[in-house]
């Protein structure tokens, strides 16, 4: 806004349905790159309405204009949009990493391994003390979350990540019903 110029957003589905609110604010002292505005974890809003949100509450100080999308339904999964998946980021490979990763990212504040560095980040978190894995996923299982199943595995992390190089335990989210995660 200061250069004069409006932020003009070409709006797109929101991968992980747009129907569906939850999960707190981000306090200001803990905010990041990651969770820079005041909206809850899923926030359930294409990216074009985010930008007016944000502008229209001041957490962005820009002229919005959005090109709206023609046949998108909230209630839409990437998939129902018949379109090709770009990652949004390099560990956001897929819908299914994008629908864990608003309660997966917790663990990139951690001394525990979000999953990067192997074939499925955001879908595994483990370390190399994490030798009752195997129980916690018993536990995890018996408590009958809405739509995923944990498995107890062990997988080698790539150069560069938290235990980089290292095979260590780790707990494996399997999604089973989309609808249900939560």
């Amino acid at each position: 806004k200061k250069a004069g110029k409006k932020f003009i957003v070409v709006d797109r589905p929101d991968p992980i349905r747009a129907d569906i609110v939850e999960g707190g604010l981000i306090e200001k002292r803990y905010r990041s790159f990651t969770g820079l505005h005041n909206v809850p974890l899923r926030y359930g809003l294409t990216p074009g309405e985010l930008a007016r949100y944000l502008s229209r509450t001041g957490e962005i100080d820009a002229e919005v204009i959005i090109i709206p999308m023609k046949g998108y339904r909230r209630s839409m999964w990437w998939e129902d949009t018949g379109l090709q998946w770009t990652a949004p980021s390099p560990n956001i490979r897929d819908a299914e990493a994008a629908l864990l990763y608003p309660g997966m990212s917790f663990f990139e504040a951690t001394n525990l391994s979000e999953g990067r560095g192997t074939d499925l980040p955001f879908r595994l978190v483990g370390a190399r003390w994490l030798t009752d894995a195997a129980a916690i996923a018993r536990v995890m299982n018996a408590r009958s979350p809405g739509g995923v199943r944990f498995e107890s595995v062990r997988r080698r992390i790539g150069r560069g990540e938290k235990f980089g190089g290292e095979t260590i335990p780790m707990i494996h989210l399997v999604v089973t019903d989309r609808d249900s995660v939560r």
